[in-house]
């Protein structure tokens, strides 16, 4: 079965509008995502889902410019807009990412992929039991697996933050939830996504530490939170949205 990586973005961010078009040194945030996203092994395919909204007209010329595939879709029904996006592309097994989180780790989300596959899941994922980092999140489930919940008629909720329904339901759906090995990784203390413009600041702190967007890994990035403990502070207070939502 084809698995793809899909980024779901938007450029109407409530708290920080068009974050994801924001530099980190010579790149933006969002070519951060796409090319981390480009290494995640077994993966055939790198779709942006954005939104019909006129403001991600530029997300359209983003992918244009780069060679990215691209789908348009409902701004508030995400569910609809993945689904659309994997059909489009024949891509049978989905890899979630979303555009807020810059520093995604290939081989954390190439491991995921791999158990699902592994084990015949439906669902994979690194958050069923929160132990990384916010900003390391992936979730791989099934084409077929979204189709059901299409079929249920959901409160709106569930459609636009895609995957809280299988979490629910773990008696309808085989769920496999993958821990890291490497325990320093276990910090989920550490916030590197990007929301507000505090984060911003750490963000590119972080980048600054390195030349290329495609270096470094999860285990460098706590290296910098261990040597110094002050920068956990520049976003601690930062609230976290429900997980999934318009991105």
């Amino acid at each position: 079965m084809t698995a793809g990586v899909i980024i779901q973005a938007r450029m109407t961010s409530s708290r920080l509008p068009g974050k994801i078009l924001l530099p980190l040194g010579k790149k933006t945030v969002l070519d951060y995502v796409v090319n981390r996203a480009k290494l995640v092994r077994g993966a055939e395919k790198v779709v942006l889902a954005c939104t019909v909204n006129p403001a991600d007209d530029v997300l359209e010329e983003y992918a244009a410019a780069r060679g990215v595939l691209l789908h348009r879709g409902s701004e508030d029904d995400v569910s609809l807009r993945y689904l659309e996006a994997a059909e489009k592309y024949g891509i049978e097994t989905i890899v979630r990412i979303t555009s807020d989180c810059p520093f995604i780790d290939a081989d954390l989300a190439s491991s995921v992929l791999s158990r699902y596959s592994e084990t015949g899941s439906d669902v994979a994922a690194n958050i069923l039991d929160r132990h990384l980092p916010r900003g390391f999140d992936t979730e791989v489930f099934s084409a077929e697996a979204l189709r059901q919940t299409r079929n249920l008629n959901l409160d709106a909720f569930y459609y636009e933050h895609v995957t809280p329904f299988f979490y629910e339901n773990p008696d309808k759906f085989k769920l496999m939830s993958v821990v890291a090995e490497e325990k320093r990784l276990h910090r989920p203390d550490i916030r590197i996504c990007i929301d507000e413009p505090r984060d911003y600041e750490l963000l590119q702190i972080i980048a600054g530490h390195f030349e290329d967007e495609c270096q470094f890994k999860a285990l460098n990035i706590v290296e910098l939170f261990e040597a110094d403990p002050n920068l956990i502070k520049i976003n601690a207070d930062v609230a976290h949205l429900k997980q999934g939502g318009k991105t």
